[in-house]
Formats: structure tokens, sequence, C-alpha cells
């Protein structure tokens, strides 16, 4: 039962604090950010990818080929194993890659629309200060009309569960190389009441654990 409450406790923690965190981030094509709960029994992921760096469009499908390549995407994500975790049986011995089944396997595009409602460069008081003297010649041309700024977001989210109780004790990441435009993916891992943060690369894929 504690077991239990604690996967819960941290599982509502990954959800609010990394996703706040990262959309406080600049939005960086080639860079992925992850998160995962890691405990025995259960393993939460969660990627987040620029759409830009696997679709090549940051905006909801509008072609029927753009809608091709999501579903391609999408299905390429849920069924290429993207991680891998290992048991480490001794000296010598050779690792055991652990069987996991998938209780949640999502792949969705999540695109977001922000303003920004700019104006000419004159300040607030100078502003004013001609709205009272000259308002009747003041060209509303010179205002810059609202910016849609889109970014879109691929959100990956697997919910491994364990068959066994062996320990884990590496994690081997295959992201990179199945997104040729992705260079790097920070890693957020909690396990053990723990909280370390992993930048991984095509030449350091491998997370060193200690036993799970």
């Amino acid at each position: 039962m504690k077991h239990l409450l604690n996967f819960i406790a941290i599982t509502i923690f990954i959800i609010i604090s990394p996703l706040s965190a990262y959309e406080q981030q600049i939005h960086v094509h080639g860079k992925a950010e992850a998160s995962l709960i890691l405990t025995q029994t259960e393993a939460v992921i969660e990627v987040r990818i620029p759409a830009i760096s696997i679709l090549g469009f940051e905006h909801s499908p509008q072609s029927t080929q753009e809608q091709q390549l999501l579903q391609r995407v999408s299905k390429s994500l849920k069924e290429t194993p993207l991680f891998t975790f290992i048991h480490q049986k001794g000296w010598l011995k050779k690792n055991e890659i652990l069987t996991t089944r998938l209780s949640e396997n999502t792949v969705n595009l999540v695109v977001n629309n922000k303003k920004n409602h700019n104006q000419h460069g004159n300040s607030r008081d100078h502003h004013e200060h001609n709205y009272h003297n000259n308002h009747q010649g003041h060209d509303h041309s010179l205002h810059t009309p609202s910016l849609e700024e889109t970014h879109a977001e691929i959100i990956i989210k697997k919910h491994y569960v364990f068959d066994s109780n062996k320990s884990i004790n590496n994690l081997d990441i295959h992201l990179l190389d199945n997104v040729p435009d992705l260079h790097e993916l920070n890693l957020m891992l909690i396990s053990n009441d723990r909280q370390i943060n992993y930048t991984i690369s095509r030449d350091n894929s491998m997370v060193k654990l200690n036993p799970i």
C-alpha cells in the first residue's frame, strides 16, 4: 500500500512540476524533454518533442500529406521500442532485457497558439501625450497587428509494467536513433524519492541506475 501511495504521489508531481518547467523553457528544435518515474514494478515516461524536429511543421495537419505523415510518425513511435530496461545478472554474465507490458501507449500532437500584442516603438507616456495633443492626426496604421506564435509538440506517454521483480540496473534509450533530427534529450528521472537529471545523446544513450 505504501508503494502504491508513493507511486501516485510521484505521478502527480511529474504531471505538474516537469511540464510547467518545460513550458517556461525556450522552444529549442532538435532537443526533447522527458520525465521518467521508475519503481521496481512500474515506469511512467512522458516525452515532449518539438514537432518541427519530427514532422517538419508546427501546426495542425492541413493537407492529406501532413495528416498521413502524422499518422505514420504516431504509429512508429507507438510500435518502436524507445526504452529498454536492463537487469544486470552479475560479473561477466550477460545482461537481461526485462520483459514489460504497456498499460498506456499514446502519441499526440499538441498545438499551442499565443498572440503577441505589440504596438509601435513609442513609450506609453509619449503615446498618451500625443493622444491628448493631436489625437485627430494619429495614424492607426502605425500599430503592429497582433502576431500569433505557434508552437507544436509531439507528446509521447508510455506506462510500463514489469513482469518480474528483478532489479533494474540500466536504462537504454533509443529515441534519438529513431528521430534523426533530434540530437539531445534532457531526461528527469524520479526514483527512490530522488530526482536526477541526465543529458542523453547518441553517443551517451545508456543511463546507469542504482538497483531499483
